[in-house]
């Protein structure tokens, strides 16, 4: 699959620096962290010259979809202020195409104040209850490839929650869980993690009990006196 994947990525690239306003480009996500599974596309960054450039295009070559970013060099340096996410895709980047080297630069001044930390805390406990219900939606409706997916996502965001609290950014997600253990995260579930990451037994019963244990460790975050809530 990894194959794949790099052959679509390199056609994309190659058009991409063909473009003289192209000044950086680099993949983040599941692709970068070669967390690959069947419903996984390519996400990327492609920084420009010029200004006020914030968009997205769309690329699809022999199934893999690949999102492109494309931000002009003044708008990501307002995004490097203001949006988590931005910073965090830094750290988890694998760069491509950067003949100026502008990438370190941003990764050494980009900081995260006590109000994008709380951004990151919520944003993941909210992506971690919206794909509980996505898998339960494909529960109901006899998906357990789609559930246990959906499932996958949902701890995963539940251990960057975790981790992001104890005020770290996960440096390599392709060892998530030893991430979570060194972060001493406060809430353990380390039977949710391994019941659906590796995606080998895919059973209604397997779908089920992950769901109730990602649902009450959602519910315990909140719990009055719970570590999280007192840091929100």
């Amino acid at each position: 699959m990894f194959e794949k994947f790099s052959m679509v990525l390199k056609d994309v690239l190659g058009k991409l620096i063909s473009r003289d306003e192209t000044v950086v480009v680099y993949v983040y996500g599941s692709y970068a962290r070669r967390d690959l599974h069947r419903t996984s596309d390519i996400d990327m960054v492609a920084l420009m010259r010029g200004e006020g450039i914030y968009g997205w295009e769309r690329r699809e070559r022999e199934g893999v979809v690949v999102s492109i970013n494309l931000c002009s060099l003044d708008v990501m340096e307002r995004m490097l202020e203001s949006d988590p996410w931005t910073i965090v895709g830094l750290q988890d980047a694998e760069i491509l195409y950067d003949p100026k080297e502008l990438v370190a630069g941003y990764r050494d001044r980009a900081t995260l104040s006590d109000e994008l930390w709380r951004g990151l805390v919520e944003d993941s406990f909210d992506d971690a209850r919206s794909n509980l219900g996505r898998a339960e939606r494909a529960l109901e409706e006899g998906d357990l490839i789609s559930a246990m997916l959906c499932l996958r996502e949902s701890s995963k965001r539940l251990c960057e929650m975790y981790i992001y609290e104890s005020r770290r950014i996960p440096r390599n997600l392709r060892h998530l869980w030893k991430e979570y253990e060194e972060a001493k995260a406060w809430e353990p579930f380390r039977n949710i993690f391994l019941e659906v990451q590796g995606l080998k037994n895919i059973s209604r019963e397997t779908c089920k009990s992950a769901i109730c244990k990602i649902r009450s460790s959602l519910e315990s975050s909140l719990a009055p006196g719970s570590k999280a809530v007192d840091n929100l």
